[in-house]
């Protein structure tokens, strides 16, 4: 059994307790299949389990992984540990019945964060741009031959999964700080995108929320650096409160890497870097976006930091073909376009809406907009219909729980009406999407399907539907 380990998993100090068999709750999610998905190729056995078949199951299935579809106690054949995403309650039944048995049960962040010791980690986190920023620094590493192992909370595209194992030294990891997890991890470099209000449901407030990340921050080492966008006020002031080695970025001259010259254009973007008033060349991207801007900043400041050459980042960036559900072009029928993008936060709804605007110049933006959570909605309803102003018409669909429970008196009604107040063309998307769509869309529309939860999987199968 010993020898059919890698390297990396001998390292970690788990194994010497005979931990070989491991069972992940929530297996289908994207951070979940990344990470069982990269144990696997440390040869570990791994099974798991989900509510549905997806693309994703279908995957880890055809690596070798069982899937158990549907939650079971008979799912749990002794395994020597269970992962749970900390989209599963604690209630499941796979996690009663493991800790009736007496096994190990831990959240995926805690089997992160092991993974974190044994390598030189790159700790991706902020409230918007982690997902792509961890994959393009990813795509760097290995680019220049350093053959990381990474972890994405969503799918890059092109290689239809969000973990990869490398032989080398570096591990690029997305730290979610929506449940505080990634203060668990053991970054040597943070890059932190921003702060917003997000995830007040965990932190209650921005002070808690701020103070979070000053912590993460008080965990890179001395040989490390925090990597941050200095262009936002919050990260800024954090940052000079702490004495570490600090790289900031952004689009202001302040910063130690800036961008200017900045070309937008409908399916990418050019620009001019600067780093310490040295400019080191232009820069090409075949995404769309000044929010890929920044996201490329971070990854060029990564780059600066670990002394990679530029020539090698600048062919990253014009090659990287981004993380799937964000900004992901479908394709065109009859005259009408399909497109979905993951936003589901005000601030990621109206940079959507304002790259949407600018890809698609000639027609209206209908968005089918599925609000992600019953916490968010209720924080936030009155920032995210302000959001929404940007298209010509919204359709407005039930919550997505992700795994919370329903709230007195908050639904997706509550954007509905906030958007009939401010006057913009809004449908009620609960019953009959299908016929509704068909009498107002028309050629040369945008069908944009937006938000974190399976709004791409409804919009897509009506849109089909529809235009066959």
């Amino acid at each position: 059994m010993e020898r059919s380990f890698k390297k990396g998993a001998k390292d970690m100090l788990f194994i010497h307790t005979g931990i070989r068999r491991i069972h992940f709750v929530g297996i289908g999610g994207a951070g979940m299949s990344g990470l069982a998905e990269v144990l696997k190729l440390l040869g570990f056995e791994i099974t798991g389990s989900d509510i549905k078949k997806s693309e994703i199951t279908q995957r880890l299935e055809s690596l070798g992984i069982k899937v158990f579809y549907g939650h079971r106690k008979e799912n749990i054949n002794n395994p020597d540990l269970v992962v749970y995403s900390s989209a599963v309650p604690l209630s499941n039944i796979e996690i009663k019945e493991a800790k009736s048995k007496g096994i190990p049960v831990i959240r995926r962040a805690e089997m992160l964060s092991e993974l974190t010791k044994i390598k030189f980690s790159i700790c991706v986190t902020g409230a918007h741009g982690k997902s792509t920023t961890t994959t393009m620094i990813s795509n760097l590493l290995k680019d220049a031959g350093l053959e990381p192992t990474f972890i994405v909370g969503g799918i890059v595209r092109g290689l239809d999964t969000g973990g990869v194992f490398g032989w080398g030294q570096f591990l690029v990891a997305e730290a979610d700080e929506s449940d505080k997890s990634f203060l668990q991890l053991f970054p040597s470099i943070g890059v932190i995108t921003n702060i917003d209000k997000e995830h007040l449901d965990t932190y209650k407030t921005m002070k808690a929320l701020k103070n979070a990340f000053k912590e993460f921050m008080l965990k890179i080492p001395f040989y490390g650096a925090i990597i941050y966008c200095g262009d936002d006020k919050n990260l800024r002031k954090l940052a000079q409160s702490i004495e570490r080695k600090k790289i900031s970025y952004g689009l202001k001259k302040s910063n130690d890497v800036y961008a200017y010259n900045i070309n937008l254009k409908k399916v990418g973007s050019e620009f001019e870097v600067s780093i310490k008033g040295e400019n080191i060349g232009k820069f090409e991207m075949n995404i769309p976006g000044l929010h890929n801007v920044y996201n490329a900043l971070a990854t060029i400041s990564v780059a600066h930091f670990l002394r990679i050459p530029f020539y090698i980042v600048k062919r990253t960036l014009y090659e990287f073909k981004g993380v799937k559900r964000r900004f992901e072009f479908k394709g065109v029928k009859k005259g009408i376009g399909l497109i979905d993008d993951y936003a589901h936060h005000p601030t990621e709804i109206r940079e959507f809406l304002k790259t949407a605007r600018n890809f698609w110049e000639d027609g209206r933006l209908i968005v089918i907009f599925q609000p992600h959570r019953y916490s968010r909605t209720k924080l936030l309803w009155k920032e995210i219909a302000e959001s929404l102003q940007g298209a010509d018409v919204v359709v407005v669909l039930p919550i997505y729980p992700a795994g919370e429970k329903r709230i007195k008196g908050v639904s997706h009604k509550l954007i509905v009406d906030e958007l009939r107040k401010k006057g913009v063309e809004v449908i009620d998307g609960e019953k009959n999407l299908k016929e509704k769509l068909m009498k107002i869309v028309r050629e040369k529309d945008l069908i944009c399907s937006v938000g974190a939860g399976n709004v791409y999987k409804i919009v897509e199968e009506v849109y089909n539907d529809i235009l066959g």
